[in-house]
């Protein structure tokens, strides 16, 4: 950015600014390095009776052979706080005085320019300011190379017979003078770069989408986020154009991979910027196109794959959350071809029993639990997909029966342990059979357990009691201990 100066004075006593005039030139030297020029009058008057002294301070920027005259006679600048010039001034009651201020930038190897010229620091003079900018672009910049211009008042000087801009005010001055565009080099080889790729090889058309590149990211540098969408958008079109190009022309793919893999780098750069899912898939689209072209020892190849691999995921992530879990499974299975990597099938592997657990879950939620057990019955047994047995309930099953007589009421109990609590489960059980014998208002209701055999190893029990006529089983609920593993038995209990 480029900054240019304004003279503003310091302290209580300070001359009028009757007129300002300033002047920035774009142009080529005799050497053909471009440079802009800028050159400021100011117009003082000191209408007091006594001549008048006062200070000038200015912000020089990276502006080179900055110069200040009074008159015609130079001023000696020198450098005070903040990297600010500072100059003492005098003039004569009565009297004019013209400060005349010259500066020169150099401009190459710049790929955009962002020119700055703060008039609101003017406000600083008093008097009725007369205002006239002129901006001239000359031949070093076409018009299609501007990219803003502001204000907006600006109008073509008249009588001149070059591209000149002019903004005139009267008292009123506005915020700033702001002028961006393409930098005299960058657009001279933007116009050379057009013209070679107009039917040209495919390499012409990839420099000159690398070019668009460059000045997209100087735009994103400055914080114009138009500008840099309009150069992307023009750089994916350069790429795209040659592609076209090297299909008509049926051009071996090793001439058109470097076009695929610039292309996928834009793409890429999008989904980095945050802006998603519809660039992945054309970015591991281009990326394959590319790798097709590329020789098998090329730098280059596990650079692409990479982003291939990372595109894959974030498409893997997506499906996850939209809870596609066929297309996810997919997608692994696919991502497992590509990698060679034992500590990325491992992660896949993990991804995959993950979804397979959801899907089994989700046919559970539906009332399908047989196709459930089939799809990942070994993994939902898996002891490191299962919480620690302190966390797991002690029973997996309970089946109650009554049979109701003039004797009473018989319960029958088959109650299953969770799998790895079955020493814990038998334990517990006998010591709430002990509970119940030992208390003399539930003895009479002969509390009995016994250990069955149970074909598929898990610990299995059987609870009976004999309930009296008139008696109910909340004495025995309330003997039950008070954790979550006994609720059901207690609210049946309850209930007799």
């Amino acid at each position: 950015m480029i900054r240019l100066p304004v003279i503003k004075p310091e302290g209580p006593a300070v001359a009028a600014l009757h007129t300002h005039v300033a002047t920035i030139r774009f142009e080529y030297d005799d050497q053909n390095r471009p440079w802009l020029r800028f050159e400021a009058r100011y117009d003082l008057r000191n209408e007091m009776r006594d001549a008048l002294g006062f200070s000038l301070q200015l912000e020089p920027g990276t502006l080179q052979d900055l110069t200040l005259t009074q008159n015609g006679a130079p001023v000696e600048l020198s450098f005070v706080e903040a990297g600010l010039l500072a100059a003492q001034m005098s003039i004569p009651p009565n009297q004019s005085s013209e400060l005349k201020l010259t500066a020169r930038q150099a401009l190459d190897r710049l790929p955009l320019l962002h020119v700055e010229y703060p008039t609101e620091t003017l406000r600083r003079w008093r008097g009725q300011r007369s205002l006239r900018i002129e901006l001239i672009t000359g031949t070093a910049l076409e018009r299609d190379a501007w990219l803003r211009v502001e204000p907006g008042s600006w109008s073509y000087s008249p009588f001149a017979s070059d591209a000149r801009l002019e903004w005139l005010f009267e008292g009123e001055i506005p915020p700033q003078i702001l002028f961006q565009s393409i930098a005299p080099d960058a657009w001279r080889n933007l116009q050379q770069l057009l013209r070679s790729a107009v039917g040209g090889a495919p390499s012409s058309y990839a420099a000159l989408a690398e070019h668009y590149r460059e000045l997209a990211t100087a735009a994103l540098q400055l914080g114009e986020n138009a500008a840099y969408e309009r150069f992307l958008a023009q750089a994916t079109a350069a790429y795209l154009d040659g592609i076209r190009q090297a299909e008509a022309t049926d051009a071996p793919v090793t001439r058109s991979a470097l076009l695929h893999a610039g292309l996928a780098a834009l793409y890429r750069e999008r989904i980095a910027r945050g802006e998603g899912l519809p660039y992945v898939q054309s970015m591991i689209n281009e990326v394959e196109m590319a790798l097709r072209g590329l020789m098998v020892d090329d730098p280059q190849r596990a650079e692409l794959e990479q982003w291939r691999v990372d595109g894959l995921r974030l498409l893997l992530t997506d499906l996850r959350r939209r809870g596609d879990i066929p297309a996810a499974l997919a997608l692994i299975e696919q991502l497992r071809s590509l990698s060679r990597d034992e500590a990325e099938n491992d992660f896949l592997e993990q991804e995959r029993q993950a979804l397979l657990v959801r899907q089994a879950v989700e046919l559970i939620e539906r009332g399908d639990r047989a196709a459930a057990l089939a799809l990942a019955g070994d993994l939902i047994d898996t002891p490191t997909l299962q919480p620690p047995s302190e966390y797991r309930n002690l029973f997996a099953r309970w089946n109650v029966s009554t049979v109701i007589s003039d004797r009473g009421v018989k319960v029958h109990v088959d109650v299953r342990a969770s799998k790895g609590r079955e020493q814990e489960a038998q334990a517990a059980l006998e010591e709430v059979v002990r509970t119940w014998r030992s208390t003399s208002e539930l003895r009479a209701m002969t509390p009995e357990m016994r250990t069955l055999a149970d074909a598929e190893g898990q610990g299995s029990f059987e609870l009976t009691l004999q309930m009296p006529v008139k008696e109910n089983g909340a004495g025995l609920a309330r003997t039950l201990p008070s954790t979550s593993d006994w609720a059901l038995l207690r609210s049946f209990l309850n209930q007799l």
